[in-house]
C-alpha cells in the first residue's frame, strides 16, 4: 500500500494567556516530507509506530507534514489555515497514487472560531481522497472526541494508558486496521457515546483503580465478536468548548447497535465509580509536609496545576515556594525541574558557572501562576537544553528546551529553561548532573507522564495543586461555553449521557 502520513497535534488550553501562532509550531515541530520520517522513525511516538509498521508490511509511506506544538493557548485561525492548506495541497498532489491515509491527531485542539479543528481536518481530507480511500487516525486519551471525527474517519485509535506509553502500539493498530479495511476484511462503524463529566488528571492513572478497572472493562469488550476497538477518552478539562468531557468510542464491524450498547454500558460503569474520581490533590504546603514525613526518598511531588503538558505557563512558583519555605534541603538533597524563565536563564548564561546573583524567578506570564520569587542563586551548570527521552513515554524523541541553567537556591538544585515543557523522565535532570534517584525530594511540573520513568525510582509520589491553569479544581476556572450539566461542577441525579 501507498499510505499518506501526516500529523496535526495540539492540546489547547483555552484559558492560556497567549495564543498559539504559526511561529510556535515552526519553532517546535513543523516538518514536511522526509523530515517527518527522520524525526519520528525509531521512536515510541504514534508516528514511530505507524512508520515501523508500514515498513514491516512493505508499504510505501508518503510523508506529508507534521505540525505539532506543546500544549498552549488558543490556536490562531491564520496558523491553522496555513497548516491545513499545506496539508491538503500536499495530499492533493499525491491523491492519485495513495491507497490510504494515516494521521496522528490529538483530539483536543481548539482554533479561533473553530471548536473542532480535527473533525474539520478529517472532513477536508475525506473530500480530497473520496469515500473509497480509507482514513485512520491515532488519538490522544485526552481528546474531546466529536461525532464529526467519527463520521469522516474509518478508524480512530486512542491510547489506552496514561502515561501514554502505548503510542507506538496505537500507531501499529491503526496501520493494521488500514490494511484490513483496504482489503475489504472489515467495514468499521464508529459509535461515540459522550458523558457529561470531567476527571482530574491525577485520577486518570491507568495503573491504579478506578482507571485500571475501567480500562480492563474496555479490553474485555474488545474481545467480543465484531468489536474492533473500544477506548475510553477522559477528555481535556481545560478546553472551554461544548463537547468537552469524557467519551467512549466503540468501533465495530458493521454493527451500530452493538457499538451503542457497549458505549452506554461503559459510560454507566464510569459514572458509577465517579466518587473514586473526585479531586483530592494536596496544596503545595501539604504536599511538602507529607514528603518530609517519609522516612526515605526519592519522594516526587508533581505540580500538576502548572503542567506545561496541559497548556499551563510553566512558571508558577507555588511548589518551589513551599519547598523553600520548608527548607527541604536540610532533610537531604532536593531538586526542582523546571521553571520556564528566559530572563533568568539569560542572566545565568551571562554570569557563567560559579556566578551568583539576586533575581525574581517565575510568575511572569500572568496573574494566575503566582508571584515571582525573590531569590539569591548560584549558577552550577549551564546547557543548551537538548536531549532525547528514554522512558516508554517517547523513547528516542528529541527535546529542545532552549538554553537552561541549574541554579542552587537555598540548597535546592533548581532547573530553569527558556522554553516551556513538562518533565517526561530523568533526562532533563541528568543533562545538568542531577541523578534524581539520589535525591531526597524531587519537585517537578507534570501530571502523570513523568510516572513512566519515576515510578521505577520513587518511594512515593504526591500530587500537588496550587496556582495555574491546569489545576485539579476546575471550579476555579472561568468556563462559559461548556455543556451543562458537567460533573463535578454539577451533581446531576441521573447519568448525563450525550
Amino acid at each position: 500500500m501507498r499510505v499518506a502520513v501526516a500529523q496535526f497535534f495540539h492540546e489547547t488550553n483555552t484559558f492560556g494567556a497567549n495564543t498559539t501562532t504559526l511561529d510556535h509550531f515552526r519553532r517546535y515541530d513543523y516538518l514536511v516530507g522526509e523530515a517527518l520520517i527522520e524525526r519520528y522513525a525509531n521512536t515510541r511516538h504514534y508516528l514511530g509506530g505507524i512508520l515501523a509498521t508500514l515498513k514491516e508490511r512493505g508499504d510505501l509511506p508518503i510523508p506529508l507534514l507534521s505540525a505539532s506544538m506543546t500544549p498552549s493557548g488558543l490556536i490562531e485561525k491564520s496558523a491553522f489555515d496555513h497548516i491545513l492548506a499545506d496539508l491538503l495541497e500536499r495530499l492533493g498532489n499525491e491523491r492519485l497514487r495513495i491507497d490510504g491515509v494515516c494521521l496522528a491527531l490529538h483530539g483536543a485542539a481548539v482554533v479561533e472560531g473553530v471548536d473542532d479543528p480535527e473533525g474539520y481536518l478529517l472532513q477536508r481530507v475525506r473530500e480530497i481522497v473520496g469515500s473509497d480511500v480509507p482514513i485512520v487516525a491515532t488519538l490522544d486519551l485526552h481528546g474531546n472526541v466529536t461525532d464529526a471525527m467519527a463520521a469522516f474517519a474509518d478508524g480512530l485509535f486512542g491510547v489506552h494508558y496514561y502515561p501514554h506509553t502505548d503510542q507506538f502500539e496505537r500507531g501499529e493498530e491503526a496501520v493494521s486496521a488500514l490494511h484490513r479495511i483496504y482489503r475489504g476484511e472489515i467495514h468499521p462503524v464508529i459509535v461515540r457515546t459522550g458523558l457529561g463529566m470531567t476527571v482530574p488528571s491525577s485520577k486518570q492513572y491507568s495503573h491504579a483503580v478506578p482507571a485500571s478497572a475501567i480500562n480492563q472493562l474496555a479490553r474485555e469488550y474488545e474481545e467480543r465478536s465484531k468489536v474492533i476497538d473500544c477506548t475510553v477518552f477522559w477528555g481535556f478539562g481545560y478546553a472551554d468548548v461544548p463537547h468537552m468531557g469524557v467519551s467512549v468510542l466503540v468501533t465495530t464491524d458493521g454493527d451500530t447497535q452493538l457499538g451503542t450498547e457497549i458505549g452506554r454500558a461503559l459510560c454507566e460503569e464510569i459514572w458509577s465509580r465517579r466518587e473514586l474520581l473526585r479531586n483530592d490533590d494536596l496544596s503545595p504546603r501539604e504536599a511538602v509536609a507529607l514528603a518530609l514525613s517519609e522516612p526515605r526518598g526519592p519522594v516526587v511531588i508533581s505540580e500538576g496545576s502548572d503542567n506545561p503538558g496541559a497548556g499551563s505557563a510553566g512558571d508558577a512558583t507555588s511548589l518551589l515556594a513551599a519547598m523553600l519555605e520548608a527548607n527541604v534541603a536540610q532533610a537531604g538533597p532536593s531538586c526542582f525541574g523546571f521553571i520556564a524563565d528566559p530572563e533568568v536563564v539569560a542572566a545565568a548564561h551571562t554570569l557563567g558557572v560559579g556566578g551568583q546573583f539576586e533575581t525574581l524567578l517565575g510568575g511572569k506570564t500572568d496573574c494566575r501562576h503566582g508571584d515571582p520569587l525573590a531569590v539569591r542563586a548560584r549558577v552550577k551548570v549551564l546547557s543548551d537544553g537538548q536531549f532525547r527521552l528514554t522512558s516508554k513515554m517517547g523513547t528516542g524523541i528529541p527535546m529542545n528546551l532552549g538554553r537552561m541553567a541549574r541554579l542552587e537556591i537555598n540548597g535546592i538544585d533548581v532547573l530553569v529553561s527558556e522554553e516551556r515543557e513538562q518533565v517526561f523522565d530523568e533526562e532533563v535532570f541528568r543533562l545538568h548532573g542531577i541523578e534524581p534517584s539520589r535525591y531526597r525530594i524531587v519537585g517537578l511540573k507534570s501530571n502523570l507522564h513523568f510516572r513512566a520513568a519515576f515510578d521505577l525510582i520513587a518511594t512515593r509520589i504526591i500530587h500537588a495543586s496550587g496556582e495555574g491553569i491546569s489545576r485539579s479544581d476546575i471550579a476555579e476556572l472561568p468556563f462559559r461555553r461548556i455543556q451543562r450539566p458537567l460533573w463535578p461542577l454539577d451533581e446531576p441525579t441521573k447519568i448525563p449521557l450525550r
